[in-house]
């Protein structure tokens, strides 16, 4: 069986035998790196955290620009890496599918999800994707952004006129 560069085996034994194994295509969404480009242009940097080998990781790397990767990695450790990024003062957003990822989606400041409502839910997700195009995580942070932005602008155009008004009283 003869792998292309991103192709990845998974093998099948039963009782310490052999059975075979599935290859599988780890096929780049074209949209993907012009998410990525764009998440790195809004000053969002973006890191991979997963428990898939190192040709998996290494063509994330190479085809997503992608910086740091680590790869094979343990819940424990993904635990770690994400309580070490708050730790420093970050504000920490994992994707992930909320099984091998779920003791490190506990300590981010927010928890997406890439799948039904349903198991999001469930599983208490913060921000449910409606499918693995990552253009709609940039759409989802613009329209937060622009939402906080009149949330703000709100707030002062309301206290200024509390200001204004407080100081017409007082002056009588």
């Amino acid at each position: 069986m003869k792998l292309r560069e991103g192709d990845f085996a998974k093998f099948v034994s039963r009782d310490g035998l052999l059975l075979g194994a599935v290859v599988l295509d780890y096929a780049i969404r074209r949209e993907t790196n012009k998410a990525i480009e764009t998440l790195n242009r809004m000053g969002i940097r973006t890191f991979l955290l997963t428990d898939e080998g190192r040709t998996v990781a290494a063509h994330a790397r190479q085809e997503h620009k992608i910086d740091p990767v680590k790869c094979e990695l343990l819940p424990e450790i993904k635990l770690e890496d994400v309580k070490s990024l708050v730790a420093q003062g970050n504000e920490v957003a994992i994707i992930g599918d909320g099984f091998n990822d779920a003791l490190a989606r506990r300590q981010a400041s927010l928890e997406i999800a890439i799948r039904s409502e349903t198991d999001a839910a469930r599983e208490g997700f913060n921000v449910v994707l409606p499918s693995a195009d990552l253009r709609k995580l940039v759409e989802v942070i613009k329209i937060a952004r622009r939402a906080r932005h009149t949330i703000w602008r709100n707030f002062a155009c309301t206290l200024l006129t509390d200001l204004v008004g407080i100081a017409l009283a007082a002056g009588g």
